[in-house]
């Protein structure tokens, strides 16, 4: 987005794979990376129908920001939701 600032984008695991905790670990991982590049903000936008995905993102540490939503919300016509990540949090 800008130097400092990043947007997680197209998490999708194949249907195969499902259950085997490969977005988790991938989550983790994409996490570690944007705490040391010190990213801020670190956000995704979402479709309320990725009930799923909302909530592996909330588990990770991702919280609803209406100001995300303001910023970027209108990049992507089908996402409705946008979630930033809180450092620190987990």
């Amino acid at each position: 987005m800008d130097e400092r600032s990043f947007e997680l984008t197209k998490m999708g695991v194949q249907t195969f794979a499902r259950g085997l905790k490969v977005g988790e670990f991938l989550l983790r991982v994409v996490i570690e990376r944007a705490t040391q590049i010190g990213a801020e903000p670190f956000f995704l936008l979402i479709d309320t129908k990725c009930v799923a995905g909302i909530r592996l993102y909330e588990k990770a540490g991702f919280q609803r920001d209406a100001d995300i939503v303001a910023r970027y919300g209108a990049r992507h016509s089908r996402c409705d939701v946008a979630m930033r990540y809180a450092f620190g949090t987990t």
